[in-house]
Formats: structure tokens, sequence, C-alpha cells
């Protein structure tokens, strides 16, 4: 599932298990109207009672949002090939599980501002974001047993801001916490 450009909504008791790449993805995929190299976040999202298990990649990933709150969920089994090649009735999915892995991944948005002498659209800068992800709050949610890391918080050219998990701040810079 894959929502980009949202607005003030809640998603719940949805189960997004078995998928052959990651279960849900937010943010990241919005355009402006008055101009498709320039991406909106999706803002003030509710996730209550979301399970994502066995899915190849990742179970939730965050591109581009702010004011994010996950809670009463679980995003396990991401990634795990050798737990993941079974779905519900027993039939085989026939999937290999995909890195990093990941329960819950947190990437910044690119950068709000084209380099210096670089054109909108160019190599250098492809595109731009309106705003960077930010105020992503995590409580009473189960990470477990994922292939790589429970929950990944990734700096990489874009400062991220907030991002905390029961309360207490997450570390950046690709951090990964079990």
């Amino acid at each position: 599932m894959q929502i980009g450009g949202g607005l003030n909504y809640e998603l719940s008791d949805l189960e997004t298990d078995y998928c052959t790449g990651d279960g849900i993805v937010i943010g990241g995929f919005a355009r402006t109207s008055s101009n498709p190299k320039i991406y909106v976040p999706d803002q003030h999202v509710n996730l209550n009672r979301v399970t994502a298990l066995h899915n190849a990649r990742q179970g939730l990933s965050i591109y581009q949002a702010v004011d994010v709150t996950i809670q009463n969920s679980e995003f396990s089994y991401s990634g795990r090939p050798e737990k993941s090649h079974r779905g519900p009735d027993g039939d085989k999915i026939g999937y290999r599980g995909q890195v990093p892995g990941a329960g819950i991944d947190v990437e910044p948005a690119s950068d709000t501002t084209c380099p210096a002498g670089s054109a909108l659209g160019s190599d250098k800068c492809p595109r731009l974001v309106t705003q960077k992800t930010d105020a992503i709050s995590i409580s009473s949610t189960r990470l477990s047993e994922n292939y790589g890391p429970d929950l990944m918080v990734c700096e990489l050219s874009a400062d991220i801001g907030t991002v905390k998990k029961n309360g207490q701040p997450v570390g950046k810079s690709c951090d990964a916490t079990r």
C-alpha cells in the first residue's frame, strides 16, 4: 500500500502481510500541481492497530511525512525469506527477502533547495520537497524478528526532525535500534 500527499488521514485495523516489497509506504510521491518536480509531504497521519508481517522488504517505510503517530501496531518479520516463504493459507509465496529488511524505516526527504548553480530538474537537483520528514511518534508498537533493524532512522543528505519511540528520541545517521 502506497500513500502520497495525504492530509489528516488514519489507517486503522489494517493488515498488510506477505507483500513482495514494503507493506506500507507513506509519503514522497505527491507532486504540487504548479510544478511536478516539487513534492509535498503527507501530514497528520495516524496508524492505529496496523499489522505488517512477513513483508519482503520493510513493514513500513516513511519517506516524506510530518506528524505521524504509530500506535498499537506491529511491524515484524520483514526481509525474512526463511520465515516468509509461505502465506497464511500455506501456499508458497515465491519471493526472497530484500535488504535492509527493517520493521520501520524512516528516511529523509530530498533537499529543500537545489545546490548553487543547479537548475530544478537537472541531475544535481532532480526534485525538491516542500518540507522534510519530522515529528514521527511510535508507541505501544511491536517491532521484532526483522532481518535488518527493527527501527531504522536514516539521515542522508537532509536532516530529519524528531523521531520518538515510546517518548524517547531516536538517533539518526541510519542508527538501528532493536
